[in-house]
């Protein structure tokens, strides 16, 4: 392991280990910067960027945004995978189909399996934080623990949308298994 992933690890242990999240915003705002973090320890399908989105990342959040511009603002000077990032809010989950990242937020909750058949199988990482949706197929969700905010992985669903995960960012996670299909 070299120095970089060291620090980088490091990085994300402190970030997991000392939120105390006093509020939505500051919550959110930690949340967004786990985004970017968790792209450096995941890899997607050399077919899956520049082919795609003319060298760009495309981070989608469906649903009610919850990041507020904070995720905008973030984006501007921090690349993702190497790349500069482009935002997309959307409501229509047929177009979740075009997204690298997707953010699902917890007002998708009735539409969850529509959105997750319409991503299975294709690079999407899909990442949320309501309880319980790890469980029937998104990727990586937040949880809260003792005022800190918390990370499981659903490896399978990880490996449905042909993205291949770290160990190093398993071995900071609870995995979950999928509870139904």
């Amino acid at each position: 392991m070299t120095l970089k992933d060291r620090v980088l690890l490091a990085s994300l242990w402190l970030l997991a280990a000392s939120c105390f999240c006093w509020g939505t915003e500051l919550e959110y705002e930690v949340k967004a910067e786990y985004l970017e973090r968790f792209t450096r320890f995941i890899d997607w399908p050399a077919d899956s960027f520049a082919a795609n989105h003319g060298g760009r990342f495309r981070l989608c959040v469906i649903g009610k945004n919850p990041f507020g511009s904070y995720l905008q603002e973030m984006t501007r000077e921090v690349k993702f995978k190497g790349k500069p990032a482009e935002i997309k809010l959307i409501q229509d989950p047929r177009r979740t189909a075009d997204c690298d990242l997707l953010f699902i937020a917890n007002s998708e909750e009735a539409r969850l399996k529509e959105v997750l058949q319409i991503t299975k199988d294709k690079p999407i990482l899909t990442i949320s934080d309501t309880p319980g949706f790890a469980e029937v197929g998104v990727a990586i969700n937040f949880y809260n623990q003792d005022a800190k905010i918390r990370f499981e992985i659903n490896n399978e669903a990880i490996k449905r949308n042909r993205l291949h995960v770290s160990s190093r960012l398993l071995d900071l996670a609870r995995q979950v298994k999928e509870t139904s299909k």
